[in-house]
Parts: C-alpha cells; sequence; structure tokens
C-alpha cells in the first residue's frame, strides 16, 4: 500500500518559518504547489512532498529532517507557524 505525497509550502515570514498546505488540488501536485506559492506569496518558498495533511505531523515529519539534516536538537526543535490554504493557524 502506498501512501499519497501531499505538497507542503515551506516559507519564511516575520523571522519564522511557517508550513501552508495549498488549498484543493494544489496540494495533490509539486508543479501545482509551486503554481499555488507564485501567485500567493511575495518572497521565496520551498516545497516539500510529505505522506499527511495533518499540519501537526507535517510539522513532526519536518522537525525530524532538520535533526537528521543539522544534527542540533535546538533547531529541530523550533516551531512552525501553520497555516492551511488562506487560514492562519499557529502551533
Amino acid at each position: 500500500m502506498t501512501s499519497q505525497t501531499y505538497y507542503w509550502i515551506k516559507a519564511e515570514h516575520g523571522g519564522k518559518t511557517i508550513l501552508i498546505l495549498p488549498k484543493g488540488e494544489s496540494a495533490s501536485t509539486e508543479d501545482g504547489a509551486y503554481q499555488w506559492g507564485f501567485q500567493k506569496l511575495p518572497h521565496n518558498f520551498e516545497v516539500v512532498g510529505l505522506p499527511t495533511r495533518d499540519i501537526s505531523r507535517a510539522s513532526r515529519l519536518l522537525k525530524g529532517r532538520r535533526l537528521d539534516e543539522t544534527g542540533n536538537i535546538d533547531s529541530a526543535l523550533e516551531k512552525y507557524g501553520h497555516k492551511i490554504g488562506d487560514e492562519p493557524k499557529q502551533e
């Protein structure tokens, strides 16, 4: 059984990293997420594929990746701000 990949946008805003799950079909393809990001965001962003639509799980997965990449537990535990489509949600 394969899990579906959802394409999240990871961006910096106000000195914090935020996660955004584009609305609708935009989250189901990498190209769709990039298009959504180019239309909605005035600055640089990264598209990240994750096997979840759940914002808390996405945040935990990215923290795990950050720990693997940096080896720094303090950096890995920094909170992500959350946003789904156009509605802000904070962790």
